[in-house]
């Protein structure tokens, strides 16, 4: 009788020792993470604002742009480089960014984040952006495509 006794002091021992061990990760073949959260999707707005304005802080939107307007007729102002006021055009600083072709329609992501001190102006992809020289309400960027 005493060996049973003992046989079943050491499987409930073997048992809880496993239990602890899953608990804290350790047990072999069990999984070592949970799996990382997916980014919450990109708020799709249609077509896209003028400008940013009204966007929330920490959100990203999608909308999509028309064609880029030709050098005769410029396109809205863009102020920064990368990192854009919130108050530029939305399609202007997406080709100035690369993350739209010029003179094609397509969609973008806008990433609402803080404001920079300084906004810096560059001339890329045929777009000017100008510098603003202090931090605005909010500005955005273009996150990279998946």
């Amino acid at each position: 009788m005493t060996t049973y006794f003992m046989r079943i002091a050491t499987i409930a021992a073997a048992t809880a020792l496993f239990v602890c061990e899953a608990a804290v990760g350790q047990a072999p073949n069990a999984p070592s993470a949970a799996p990382a959260m997916a980014a919450p999707a990109a708020l799709d707005v249609g077509d896209c604002p003028d400008t940013a304005s009204g966007f929330e802080i920490g959100k990203t939107y999608a909308c999509a742009c028309p064609p880029s307007a030709s050098a005769d007729a410029p396109a809205g102002a863009v102020d920064g480089t990368l990192v854009y006021a919130y108050d530029s055009n939305i399609c202007s600083a997406a080709v100035h960014a690369g993350a739209l072709k010029a003179a094609t329609a397509g969609r973008v992501s806008v990433q609402m984040i803080d404001s920079p001190p300084v906004f810096r102006g560059t001339t890329q992809n045929e777009v000017k952006s100008e510098v603003w020289a202090s931090s605005t309400a909010a500005a955005f960027q273009f996150p990279p495509s998946r």
